[in-house]
């Protein structure tokens, strides 16, 4: 976690992007699962992350792939 706001790298997409506040987050013990579940979320639409934030969880399940088709948008 700390590696992004502590980067010096000119050429990470968090240098050029300061200063960060961090509202999500997640721990895990081996950081290829880590590298999975950050690629995972990368791909969700913004109102998806965006529930995933506010801890929605009723919400980013309707928004689901899978779900999505058997509920109304709320």
């Amino acid at each position: 976690m700390n590696e992004h706001f502590e980067s010096d790298d000119l050429n990470g997409y968090t240098c050029t992007r300061k200063p960060l506040t961090l509202v999500y987050y997640e721990e895990f013990g081996d950081i290829k699962e880590a590298i999975i579940r950050e690629k995972q979320i990368k791909k969700w639409r913004r109102e998806k992350k965006q529930a995933l934030i506010d801890e929605n969880f009723k919400k980013l399940k309707n928004l689901s792939k899978n779900y999505s088709q058997f509920f109304k948008n709320e």
